[in-house]
C-alpha cells in the first residue's frame, strides 16, 4: 500500500521511470524494516519464554502442582510467555502424547513442546520439573546462537548497506560537480532505463544481503 502511494505520486509529479524505482525502493525498505521488527520481536519472546520456564521449573522442584506452577509463571509473564503458558495449563488433561513435529512460530513450537513434556512425565513417570528444564536449556541455547549469528552478521549487514548508499553519493558528487545527473535519469529514455535497472538492481542486492545474513527461520 505504501509502496503503490509513493509510486502514485512520483508518477504524477515526475513520470513513470521516477514512480516505478521510487515504489521499489519504498516496497524493499518496508520490506527490510518489517524483517527487523519480526525478528526482533521473535527474540523478545524467547527470552520471555527462557525466563517463564525458568519460574515454571522452580516451581515444579518446590512441589507445585504443575497446573498452579504453570499459572503462576503465566501470571507474571509477558506476551507470548503468558499465551504459551495459560494455554497449556488450559488443555492440562489432554496428554495423548507430543503429537506432530512442531512448526510454525516460536510460541507454537515452545507451547508444543511444553506439551509434550507433559505427556512423556504422564506416561513414563519422569519429573517434569526435569523435562521443562531440558527444554529451557535448548530454548537458552538456541537464544544464544541467534544472537551470536546477528553479531557475526552485523558487519556484512553494514557493507551491505554502506553498498547501496553509493549510487546516491554518486548523484550528490555529480550535482555537485555541475552535471545535473537528476534530469539526465528522469528526462531522457536512456538516463530513465538506467534509474529503474539500477534501483531495482539495488533493491535485490539489499534483499539478498539480508536473505545471506538472516538465519534459517528468516529463509
Amino acid at each position: 500500500m505504501l509502496a503503490a502511494a509513493a509510486g502514485a505520486g512520483l508518477w504524477t509529479l515526475a513520470g513513470v521511470a521516477p514512480a516505478a524505482a521510487g515504489a521499489a525502493a519504498v516496497w524493499t525498505t518496508a520490506t527490510l524494516v518489517r524483517r527487523a521488527l519480526d525478528a526482533r520481536r521473535t527474540g523478545r519472546e524467547r527470552t520471555d519464554l527462557v525466563a517463564a520456564l525458568g519460574m515454571v521449573t522452580r516451581d515444579l522442584q518446590a512441589g507445585a502442582p504443575p497446573v498452579r506452577a504453570l499459572s503462576a509463571a503465566a501470571a507474571t509473564g509477558q506476551g507470548a510467555a503468558r499465551a504459551v503458558l495459560e494455554g497449556v495449563a488450559a488443555t492440562a488433561g489432554d496428554v495423548t502424547g507430543p503429537g506432530r513435529t512442531p512448526s510454525g512460530s516460536v510460541r507454537q513450537v515452545v507451547g508444543e513442546r511444553l506439551s509434550a513434556c507433559w505427556a512423556v512425565s504422564h506416561r513414563h513417570g519422569l519429573p517434569l520439573a526435569r523435562l521443562v528444564e531440558a527444554l529451557r536449556v535448548d530454548l537458552q541455547s538456541e537464544v544464544d546462537r541467534i544472537e551470536a549469528r546477528n553479531a557475526e552478521a552485523a558487519g556484512p549487514r553494514l557493507s551491505g548497506h554502506l553498498l547501496a548508499a553509493l549510487p546516491a553519493l554518486g548523484l550528490l558528487l555529480g550535482a555537485g560537480m555541475g552535471a545535473d545527473p537528476i534530469r539526465v535519469l528522469t528526462a531522457t529514455t536512456v538516463g530513465q532505463l538506467l534509474l529503474v535497472g539500477g534501483v531495482l538492481l539495488t533493491c535485490v542486492g539489499l534483499l539478498w544481503t539480508d536473505r545471506l545474513v538472516a538465519g534459517p527461520g528468516r529463509r
